[in-house]
């Protein structure tokens, strides 16, 4: 390919870096990465260390950005065949000015970014991991002196460690952490890039037929647990929403007279804030919560609390009702809401999520007639489910 700015241009990113040449310009190489970025390499056998070196040129950013790109070329070139290597003077150069800062002062910079562009949930996560994984590991270290062996012993020290699936959470909370350096220019390039998650998951498919629903309010009425607890695994048959959404409610977010819930968007997993058509169903759960007494959140312990006690319920029950987890419930609604015709769109804006197609960009329908619709349904058909458990005595 002739390096020309209209040939440039014309290179789409693909799924995996790929690397283009001129003939005209020996050792010269243009990568392209996945997100379309472009940058020009000089690779050479460095007659200083006589390893085989990659020496970074710079970005194509436009047609005026050629011409110094290949006149920063030809001077490296030169310089490699005079016995000089580039790259260990760049390195040079680069010791005398500041020191890059640690993976400690970065990642407390992108535990404060995530606390302000992501969910509630996740950038707690994130803190987590950082306070209690990466610091402690990395967290001295300069930013740029962290190898792909690093992170590998990194991740495979907390699998020997006893950590199972979590360890795909802090990989990807670090790969997220050093794809953000390198998209600022602080790292030239992420140790994490082309790495893939440590442990394979299986994703969760279980969720509840119409018996083990019955089976299910049978055993929660007769469960020796908290009515709070009970309240708050009712409210997520009968809404569908994710755990921390439930398990972080304010009763400032809920209105009995319009009977919704306005969830805020620093708790929205898509960072917008929604509208949720509550049924009656569900307001009486709310009501019996609130009779309870009156605080600024709904329910006083966290998630994880009804998690355990979720499956607490599940072993003692006397009809052997298989386990199952808070997310499955989520899975249990929205199977149920399409068995009871409910649109895709519907029950996509009802549980928050976001669509990928194009159209979605002039989408402005809010769907909360077709909401209310849905939840209405889906409360009577609970409803009825836990009327015929009490009357079988299942």
């Amino acid at each position: 390919m002739r390096l020309t700015n209209r040939n440039i241009d014309r290179l789409k990113p693909t799924n995996q870096l790929t690397d283009h040449r001129d003939p005209s310009y020996r050792n010269l190489v243009l990568r392209v990465t996945t997100k379309g970025t472009k940058t020009f390499y000089l690779i050479y056998t460095s007659p200083v260390t006589s390893k085989r070196t990659t020496f970074k040129l710079g970005r194509w950013t436009g047609e005026g950005s050629l011409t110094p790109l290949l006149k920063l070329y030809r001077s490296a070139y030169t310089a490699v065949h005079i016995g000089e290597d580039p790259a260990v003077e760049k390195r040079a150069e680069k010791a005398e000015e500041k020191t890059l800062p640690t993976i400690r002062e970065c990642g407390e910079d992108y535990v404060e970014y995530m606390r302000l562009n992501r969910a509630e949930g996740t950038s707690k996560q994130a803190r987590m991991y950082f306070n209690k994984y990466v610091f402690p590991a990395l967290g001295e270290r300069a930013v740029d002196s962290i190898s792909r062996k690093d992170v590998l012993k990194f991740l495979d020290d907390l699998q020997k460690g006893g950590m199972t699936t979590g360890v795909n959470g802090v990989f990807s909370h670090l790969r997220s952490f050093f794809n953000r350096l390198e998209e600022r220019e602080v790292i030239e390039h992420s140790p994490c890039a082309r790495l893939k998650k440590p442990v394979k998951e299986r994703k969760s498919s279980r969720y509840l037929e119409e018996s083990e629903i019955r089976q299910f309010l049978a055993v929660l009425q007769q469960a020796d647990i908290y009515q709070e607890s009970k309240n708050a695994l009712l409210l997520y048959l009968l809404t569908g929403a994710r755990r921390n959404e439930v398990g972080n409610m304010t009763w400032q977010e809920i209105s009995f007279d319009d009977r919704v819930w306005r969830l805020p968007a620093e708790r929205s997993k898509s960072r917008r804030a929604r509208t949720i058509p509550l049924s009656e169903q569900a307001l009486a759960v709310l009501r019996d919560q609130r009779s309870l007494g009156s605080f600024t959140r709904v329910f006083s312990v966290t998630s994880d609390t009804y998690s355990r006690q979720l499956t607490e319920t599940c072993k003692e029950s006397m009809g052997g009702l298989p386990p199952f987890t808070i997310h499955s419930l989520r899975h249990t609604v929205i199977s149920h809401l399409a068995r009871l015709k409910t649109s895709r769109e519907v029950i996509q804006a009802l549980v928050g999520h976001t669509y990928s197609d194009p159209t979605s960009t002039y989408l402005h329908y809010d769907y909360l007639q077709e909401m209310r619709e849905a939840v209405d349904r889906l409360g009577e058909y609970i409803s009825e489910l836990g009327a015929s458990s009490e009357a079988t005595g299942t």
